[in-house]
């Protein structure tokens, strides 16, 4: 199934609820692959102030996959915030596939992007999905890849 890069839906404000509260994100599965690991991260639907859940895969045919995905795990709103998981779950340490799901606490409604960073995986320092939730911007939805410094 092709899912749009980003789709938000609004509802009615249910009373003491901002409309800005009420939308509901939707977005698109990112997939970083360099150093004979790759890793999806598919964004569950969520509205603001809910728990964030990504389900995340790993897929590997060199070495092991033996690591705790919520130790090297943590997400930024754009606005110098950072949340460690309150959550992993999924299966556990084995070889070459991995999958289960990260929850984060919720972001406020002030929040425009959101980025997912998982640390030392397979000699890359860092792997960041982002997300942009501001009016359907689709420009920098990306994954980065950072390499080791030299």
């Amino acid at each position: 199934m092709n899912r749009s890069p980003f789709l938000f839906t609004a509802t009615k404000a249910a009373a003491g609820e901002s409309p800005k509260q009420s939308q509901t994100f939707d977005l698109q599965e990112l997939v970083d692959d360099p150093n004979a690991v790759t890793i999806r991260v598919t964004p569950e639907a969520f509205r603001f102030g809910e728990p964030l859940r990504f389900q995340v895969r790993f897929d590997t045919h060199q070495g092991n996959l033996d690591f705790d995905p919520a130790a090297i795990s943590y997400l930024e709103d754009g606005k110098d915030n950072l949340f460690r998981p309150l959550l992993w779950e999924g299966s556990a340490p084995r070889r070459h596939h991995r999958s289960g799901v990260l929850t984060f606490p919720g972001v406020s409604d002030q929040t425009q992007e959101i980025r997912l960073t998982l640390e030392n995986v397979y000699g890359i320092l860092e792997r960041t999905f982002e997300w942009n939730l501001s009016n359907g911007n689709r420009s920098t939805t990306r994954a980065i890849t950072t390499l080791w410094a030299t």
